[in-house]
């Protein structure tokens, strides 16, 4: 959930907070605000503290085409989720990669659910 607050007649908005490592690519603010709103959207996922981590790498390996892999890992104590995808350019491997992880996280968040019951 995104936080904000008005100061000075300026609107704010906090996003999801984690760290972005790339490598052999640059991220454009196109990509940088689709990452921003795909984070914010597993935040209601997770529960303070937590660390949220992604990286985006660009294989210079293959002759034909763009490889983009995704890798997220979010640490929750001591548990630590992971999810990684790999597409022809970084918004696909960036929406795979939220995707498969919103799945793992929802799939913890009813196990927890259940251990309550």
């Amino acid at each position: 959930m995104n936080a904000v607050y008005l100061r000075n007649n300026s609107l704010y908005i906090l996003h999801m907070k984690y760290s972005l490592q790339t490598e052999h690519i640059d991220i454009t603010e196109g990509d940088q605000a689709l990452i921003d709103e795909k984070m914010d959207r597993i935040e209601k996922y997770v529960s303070v503290p937590f660390v949220a981590d992604m990286r985006i790498v660009k294989d210079q390996h293959h002759t034909t085409g763009d490889v983009i892999t995704c890798k997220v890992n979010i640490s929750q104590g001591k548990k630590v989720i992971h999810a990684d995808r790999t597409a022809g350019t970084v918004q696909n491997a960036v929406d795979e990669t939220i995707n498969a992880l919103q799945s793992e996280l929802r799939r913890e968040h009813d196990k927890k659910k259940e251990d309550h019951s």
